[in-house]
């Protein structure tokens, strides 16, 4: 996979440990400034059910349809749960791999018949 943004940082937060400090780094005012503005909601039946599956699956709320899942949180063992459970909702046949090809409620909506 190919990185959506690179960041160079003049120093790199640590622990008290000497661990990558993970939360410091996550509040810095790049990864603030990368996620989106506006989060729109769902706008239809199909959509509010994948959407209330992702934010299930990802424990993350809200989530926007148009939020790649791979910037949220999700990444290749998700996909196989959210897929999983999206084909149970709508009686549907559709592949894991498909969330990388259409890695937005938006997108996997017009997927389902």
């Amino acid at each position: 996979m190919v990185p959506s943004m690179v960041v160079l940082l003049d120093d790199i937060p640590h622990t008290s440990s000497g661990k990558l400090d993970r939360r410091t780094l996550q509040n810095t005012p790049v990864a603030k400034a990368s996620r989106p503005a506006v989060t729109v909601t769902p706008r239809n039946a199909k959509e509010r059910a994948i959407a209330r599956i992702w934010t299930e699956v990802l424990e993350r709320n809200p989530i926007g349809v148009h939020e790649n899942f791979f910037e949220i949180g999700g990444h290749s063992l998700i996909a196989m749960q959210i897929t999983n459970r999206v084909n149970q909702e709508f009686h549907t046949e559709i592949p894991s791999y498909y969330l990388f090809d259409y890695p937005t409620i938006a997108a996997l909506a017009e997927l389902i018949p």
